[in-house]
Order: C-alpha cells, then structure tokens, then sequence
C-alpha cells in the first residue's frame, strides 16, 4: 500500500546468466485516495428564479440552471434533483463552466443534491440540500371586487359608488402573489394600484372622475405564471341634482279633478317621478302645525311611489329626497301643495228650478215641464251632484252637473205624469260621497196650462242658433274617471239659447252619451261632467232654440214625433196646423213607407229653401183605406211615412223643428193613390207653437 503522494517507480531486470540491467527511467506517480471537501449548498441560478422573487427558489422554469460552490479546477461537479424516486442530475467541470442545466422537471417539489469528484475519481459526500418548487401553471379563476366597504349607496354589490378613490381586492389567491388592479375608460389616463398578498389584502385607487370605469386585474404568482381577470363595470358618482317636485298618483286623487292634488285618500300614494332603478326616495309630507310623516321606496320596474301614513284633513306640503344608487343625498325638491279633505260632505236639498215649475205657483213643485230643471243648492265649484228621481212603480231617472258658477242644476229625462221623489247626492271635489238628500216630493201633469213656456226670451227671436264659440275639456288625456266639458256660448247666443247638447261621438259615428243641458237666462258658458273618453271618443256640441238646432246638430236630432193638428171637421178630416207649403204632395207606392226618386227631388228643392229657415216644419202622413189593412197598420204606415220625409228634409241641411204624426186612412171607403200621401206645413212659431193648454 502507498500511501498518499508522489512516487517514482523505476523497474530492472535479473538474467541467471547475465546478472542484473541498470535500472530504467523513473516514473513519477501520485497516490490520491482522499475524497475532496464536500461542495456547498446548491444556489438556483438568478436567471431561473421567476416569479416575485428571485430567491425564494420557486420557479416556473422546468429546466432550471444551477451551481454549488467547492472543488478544484478540473473537479466535476454533479447537481442531482430527486422527487420521490424520480432523479435526475446535470455536471459541470470547474475552470470550464459554472453551471449546468437540469432536464425537464415536474410541477412539485425537487431536492437538489451536489457531489465533487476529483480527476482522481474520489466522490465527495453531498450532506446539504436545496429545495426548489416548480410550478408551471398559469394563474386562474380570478375575479376582481369592489370592497363593500367602498361600494356605497342602497346595495354594496352593484358596483355603483360614491368612492372617488374605491379600494379593490381578489379573493382566493396565494400568499406572495403581487396584484395589479387597472381602471380604465375612454378619454382618460389609467389609474393602478398594487398589493402583495400576505402582506395586504387590497389596495386603493387614486381619485377616479364620475362616470363609467372598467377594472381589471393582473395577478403574478410566487413562481412568476401571471393571468387577468375579465373586467367589472363601476360607475363612480360623487353628487345628486335635487329632484323634481313630487307626484300624487291619478289613483290617489280622487274626485272631480284627477290633477288638482285635492283627495280624500289620507293615505295617498306619492312618485319621486322617473328615476333609475336601485333610486331610494324618501317622501315627506309636513303640515304647517309641524306635524311630518314620511314613507321610502326603491325604485325599479315595479315601484315607483309609496304611500304616505295616515293624513289629517288639511293643507300638506310635500316633499322628496333622493339617495341615488351611488349612495349619494340629494337636496329636497320643490314642494308640492296636497290637501286632504275625507270627511263627507252634508246632503244637499233638491230643489226644483223656478223656471221649471210652472203653473201659478213658482213654488208648489207642481208642473208641466216633463224635463224639469233641479238643483243641488249652494254648492262650492267642483262639486258633482247626481239628482234622482223614483216613481212609486220603481222607474227611476237621473242626471248629473258639476257645480261652477254657471252650473247650478241639471235637466231630468223626461217624467211621465204623477208624483216623483228627487233626492241628490253630492261628490264634493276631493272624492267624498254625501248620503242621499230628504225627498222633494214632485207632480209632473203636462196638461198644465205652462204659461212661462211660451214667454222664454228665445220664443220672439225667431232665429236658428249659431254653434258654441268654444268648448273647453279638462283633462285632456284618456283613460278612467271624469272630465268637465265647458261650453262657451257667442256673445249673441246670451239670453237667446234654451239648452246645450253633450254628445260623445265614438270613432264609428255612433253615439256613446248624451247630455242635454237648459242654459240659465244670463249663462254665457255651461258644463257638464262626463265619464272620461276612450281613445276615439270625441265630444259634439249644438245649441237648440225655440226655433232650430245649430249648423253642427248631427241630422235627425231636429225631428221629433208629435200633433200636426188637432181634432177633425165635419168631414172626418184632420185640422191640420200651420200653413200649407206651395210642394206638390209626397204620393208612396201601395203600402210602402219609402220614398222615391221623385219625392226626393221635390224635397231636395224644398230642402234648399228651408236652409237656415227658423221655426217648426209639420209633417202629416196618411194612408189609403184597402178593406184590408186593419187600422192600426195603415196608421202606423203613415207614421212611418211622414218619419221618413222628416228625417230626409233634416239630413238635407234642415235645422228647425220638425215635428211628424200619421192618422192612417181618414175614411172608411175605399180611397184613391191620393191618400197614400204626407203634407208639409209650416209655422214661424217655433216647436213651441200649438202645444196642447
């Protein structure tokens, strides 16, 4: 055994015969049979460390460079990386390199190793360690937030604040992994911050203006994977403009006017108006004894107004303030005026109308006016009365007038004979009902001499009425509830008009209703309360006189069935009233009511001259006697006659009264073509003129 060192061998050689040879040239040997130092712990190189930090020995390089310390030139140096029974190992040769490079590693954790071996062949011993984690993955399921605590307003989830400077953070990242946190919009510069988990778990944003901003995140991990997260919408609002005046629901604001924020709703539903939804508004209501109650809403699709509590009767005044979805506090807005009136009005007392009772007395109730005027009494303006009238047989009638300083009563349909009892009951303007009035007891008897009825100022004017020269209709729009027509009489039609015509007229033409009003002796305008339209309706008004209707009566509304004579002489003929008109007589064909292409040419020609004529046109229809025909067809065959000639002359342009009546067959002989006729008469007078006294 040589021990270590140098050593220098020579050889001889020993021959029996020849004795011993010189010795040779010495070879110089060196014993090393020592293991060099063991190297120092294994360093991963710089460039191979990614990710935050590059000494933290974490890394998403797979094939990481790495060295150790130790050894002497030409010494190699072995780096070895062990994951359970998976090893692997790269070596350099110190004086010709200062690393090596591993092959591909798996995502884990690796245990790196290094040994020296010198040129001699001894191996150092490896007792110290590195371990380096590999992780090749990229970063996901990232999802940036808005801090609640910086999400302001009614929801801390809506992203929607007013946090000029919002913090933001991620959740379920690892410690050591560095956030980024970018808002951006268009016009203006991005704004960042930045935060290291486990050392902070958000971070703030600098000032942000107003207005929609998108966030993003970028998140790098430990071993330097890196991924975005998609971005959140914010919007960022610092103030709120003080709001418009608030809004009584048309529900809430019951009586005559669905806009004049008079009600008997003591709870009443009050809006904020239009306002984006997540909007919370506040609707106060202060009465000037300081009394205040409030009510809050969120506005969405659904809502958009809240009911106040309990009102007392009284002058409110309402108002709103709102917190917009940001969280941030409007001003109050400008007030609105709300009386609430819920106590219901007194009965009224039914009175019949002085002009309306007739006979002696003005005041008996008693008389001959079938379609008399009644009145409510004294009422404030606005206030609707509905007037019934019951017959002991059950039948009942009624009409309905808005009070107003030229409305005080309204024109029953028309009462058969014998005793009524009228009652009213009255709707005062904010909603409330009155119980029905005591019972005007009234005795209609149309016999009556009525002597007043033939004194009214327009029975001497002898001229047709003009059209209204304005109708007024408040409100405007469609829908439920009511609305008040007001018609404006011309300054000559004053003192000269009977009565004013409502007709709501549907888009077909047809009538849908109907209200016929008397105009008071001085009125210059009238109103009546009518069921709102529906989309379509419109409303027709025409004044009526003694003498005719106004250029604008729908046709036929002039003709009405009544006497054309009275009794008959000594021949059995009618005495016929009026004066007979130059036309030839209007013949019929045998048993028919229709008219002919000549009779409408002679009534077209008589049609012309009785255009704009004032007064009252008598129709009489006749019929032949047959031996057939009984009676009481023949009579209503010559009705139906002298209907047909009145409602021909009428939609010709005729506007005064035209009154019809038929007496069938006036013999009881067989007659000629002759008595298949009606006559046309005439009378100044008006529709008026030879009334049964």
């Amino acid at each position: 055994t040589l021990s270590d060192g140098t050593w220098s061998i020579t050889a001889t050689e020993s021959h029996p015969t020849s004795g011993a040879s010189t010795a040779s040239a010495a070879l110089s040997v060196s014993i090393d049979a020592s293991a060099p130092a063991a190297p120092g712990v294994p360093d991963l190189a710089t460039s191979s460390d990614t990710g935050t930090s590059s000494t933290d020995n974490n890394t998403n390089d797979n094939t990481p460079t790495l060295s150790a310390t130790g050894g002497s030139s030409g010494d190699t140096i072995t780096l070895s990386a062990t994951n359970g029974t998976n090893t692997v190992t790269c070596s350099y040769v110190v004086g010709s390199a200062t690393n090596c490079t591993l092959p591909t590693l798996g995502d884990g954790t690796w245990t790196i190793t290094s040994s020296v071996t010198d040129p001699a062949g001894n191996t150092s011993n490896n007792p110290t360690s590195l371990s380096i984690g590999i992780d090749t993955n990229a970063v996901g399921g990232l999802a940036v937030d808005l801090a609640a605590s910086s999400d302001t307003g009614s929801s801390s989830t809506d992203n929607n604040t007013s946090d000029a400077t919002p913090a933001f953070s991620l959740t379920g990242q690892a410690t050591g992994d560095v956030v980024v946190i970018t808002a951006s919009r268009p016009g203006a510069t991005d704004v960042t911050c930045t935060y290291t988990v486990g050392v902070a778990s958000s971070c703030t944003l600098g000032t942000l203006t107003d207005g929609a901003w998108s966030v993003v995140a970028n998140v790098t991990d430990a071993s330097g994977n890196t991924g975005n997260t998609s971005a959140l919408s914010m919007t960022i609002a610092t103030s709120a403009s003080a709001p418009g005046a608030p809004d009584l629901l048309n529900a809430s604001d019951t009586g005559a006017s669905a806009t004049d924020n008079l009600t008997s709703d003591s709870t009443p539903s009050v809006s904020g108006g239009v306002l984006p939804a997540g909007t919370s508004v506040t609707v106060s209501a202060r009465k000037s004894d300081g009394t205040t109650v409030s009510c809050t809403y969120v506005a969405s699709a659904s809502v958009s107004s809240c009911d106040l509590p309990s009102l007392s009767d009284g002058e409110w005044s309402v108002s709103t303030v709102i917190t917009d979805p940001a969280g941030n506090v409007s001003p109050a807005s400008s007030a609105l005026l709300l009386s609430i009136d819920a106590s219901a009005p007194t009965a009224g007392t039914p009175d019949l109308v002085a002009s309306s009772d007739t006979g002696a007395s003005a005041t008996d109730n008693l008389t001959s006016d079938t379609t008399p005027s009644l009145s409510g009494g004294a009422l404030p303006a606005g206030t609707s009365v509905t007037v019934s009238a019951r017959k002991a047989d059950g039948t009942t009638v009624s009409c309905t007038y808005v009070a107003s300083a030229s409305v005080s009563s309204c024109d029953l349909p028309s009462l058969s004979d014998g005793e009524w009892s009228v009652s009213t009951v009255i709707t005062d303007p904010a909603g409330n009902v009155s119980p029905a009035s005591s019972a005007l007891s009234l005795t209609i008897n149309k016999s009556l001499l009525d002597a007043a009825l033939n004194t009214q100022s327009d029975v001497s004017s002898g001229e047709l009425p003009q059209d209204i020269a304005r109708l007024d209709q408040t409100p405007l729009n469609f829908g439920s509830g009511w609305i008040t027509a007001t018609a404006h009489l011309k300054k000559n039609e004053v003192g000269r008009a009977s009565h004013v015509v409502f007709m709501v007229r549907n888009a077909d033409g047809t009538t849908a209703r109907t209200v016929r009003m008397r105009v008071p002796s001085a009125a210059r305008r009238l109103s009546a309360r009518l069921p709102r339209l529906d989309e379509g309706q419109r409303i027709v008004t025409f004044v009526e006189n003694n003498f005719g209707l106004s250029p604008s009566a729908p046709k036929r509304r002039n003709v009405v069935q009544g006497a054309t004579g009275r009794g008959r002489d000594a021949a059995g003929n009618p005495i016929l009233f009026g004066e007979s008109l130059l036309v030839d007589r209007i013949i019929f064909d045998a048993t028919s009511p229709l008219l002919d292409a000549r009779d409408r040419a002679q009534l077209d020609r008589l049609a012309r001259e009785l255009r704009g004529r004032a007064g009252l046109l008598l129709i009489s229809g006749f019929a032949r006697q047959n031996l057939i025909d009984g009676s009481k067809f023949l009579k209503n065959l010559s009705i139906e006659r002298a209907r047909n000639v009145a409602n021909y002359l009428s939609s010709q342009g005729v506007r005064a009264w035209i009154r019809f009546d038929g007496y069938g067959a006036i013999t009881t002989e067989p007659g000629t073509a002759n008595d298949r006729r009606v006559e046309i008469r005439w009378s100044s007078a008006g529709r008026e003129a030879f009334i049964q006294k």
